[in-house]
């Protein structure tokens, strides 16, 4: 599949509902100077959630289509840095992330075992 084309013909994936808002306040509160990993973050909504929480976002996709439009429709949001990334290819020198979030991504990654265990 041809993510990028997926994301330029306007298309996406199921919106982020209030029982998932509710859990991530309930189970993941933004430490100070929190960071989050948003992998496969598409047009960017949970990453721009994330945010509104405290978190400083790294939101992470391969498909340019999906980062395109998360800038284009983010544009003015504070915290969130867009990525190119493949999670499967790509390290991320970075220092860590408080949380790490892979939502409606993990079935599209093919070798789980290696991106779960990789050091962030």
């Amino acid at each position: 599949m041809d993510w990028s084309e997926h994301y330029n013909e306007g298309r996406g994936f199921r919106r982020l509902g209030a029982e998932e808002k509710g859990l991530l306040v309930e189970h993941a509160p933004a430490p100070e100077d929190g960071r989050a990993l948003d992998i496969g973050c598409g047009t960017g909504e949970l990453a721009v959630y994330l945010a509104s929480l405290g978190y400083i976002v790294d939101g992470a996709d391969f498909a340019q289509g999906a980062l395109e439009r998360a800038r284009a429709e983010h544009a003015g949001v504070k915290g969130v840095r867009w990525l190119s990334l493949d999670v499967e290819l790509d390290d991320l020198a970075e220092d860590g992330y408080a949380l790490i979030v892979l939502r409606l991504a993990i079935a599209f990654i093919l070798d789980r075992t290696r991106v779960l265990r990789a050091p962030t």
